[in-house]
């Protein structure tokens, strides 16, 4: 197939994503500062590189930006629109469940509230999530060989071992610092990507210390998926997806710091 014919669908789909993570990141801080981690994003290589290709990650990054956009919605309807973002995010990628159970722990973790209301909220979720997950993925991609609900959980259950766990922490801690790299001198890369991990773990410190929200949930639970999943040999593809997050606590720690 001619990746001509999709050319301008992945465009759409690239613009979408950024769009969505510069109304994410505004929710957060100032728009300029959303704006520049826009850019630090969706300007960088690796990203620009996989427009080349026919990839639902960018599809992805949409999904979860809105997501997370729609929990600081206060219109009812959101309860509604939520569970059938996620179902689509799941159906795009099957390690968006990582955010269906943070935004499950964050139904329960409500102060606003009752016990009897919070498990209520998570009954409504499962059960529009449930609903489209099955009619989207046994209706409009039935005719798909490879579908993420079924081939991920497959390939998970049949070859989990303990050593690809510890191989994949080691691989993806090395390739998470490729995305912050320049072309530029070789000891000026190693004091940029030094920073960038001091940044990230002042950002998550800080971050911490101020709330503990769906969002750190969503980041944990997206490394433990990536983490035990047994099999890494696209390892830029799976990491694209949480840079986002992974920028989001950058900009957090610097912040904090100034």
């Amino acid at each position: 197939i001619e990746i001509q014919q999709y050319v301008n669908l992945i465009s759409i789909s690239y613009i979408l994503a950024a769009v969505c993570f510069f109304l994410f990141l505004s929710k957060h801080f100032s728009l300029i500062i959303s704006f520049l981690g826009s850019l630090c994003v969706f300007y960088n290589f690796l990203f620009l590189r996989l427009k080349s290709e026919v990839v639902p990650e960018f599809l992805f990054i949409s999904l979860f930006c809105l997501v997370l956009i729609l929990l600081h919605s206060k219109n009812k309807w959101a309860r509604y629109v939520i569970p059938i973002s996620l179902a689509l995010l799941v159906s795009v990628r099957f390690i968006g469940l990582s955010l269906v159970l943070a935004y499950v722990f964050h139904l329960l973790r409500s102060k606003e509230n009752h016990i009897k209301e919070r498990l209520k909220e998570v009954v409504i979720c499962f059960g529009i999530f449930g609903i489209v997950t099955l009619c989207v993925n046994y209706f409009f991609l039935n005719s798909i060989k490879n579908q993420e609900v079924t081939l991920y959980g497959n390939v998970v259950l049949n070859r989990l071992n303990l050593n690809q766990f510890f191989d994949n922490m080691n691989m993806y801690t090395r390739y998470i610092t490729l995305f912050f790299e320049q072309e530029i001198p070789y000891w000026m890369n190693t004091i940029m990507k030094c920073s960038v991990i001091i940044l990230f773990i002042i950002g998550i410190i800080f971050s911490l210390k101020s709330e503990i929200n769906t969002i750190h949930f969503a980041f944990v639970f997206y490394m433990i998926f990536l983490l035990i999943y047994p099999y890494n040999g696209d390892t830029i593809k799976y990491l694209v997806p949480i840079v986002p997050l992974f920028v989001y606590f950058i900009i957090f720690g610097f912040n904090s710091i100034i």
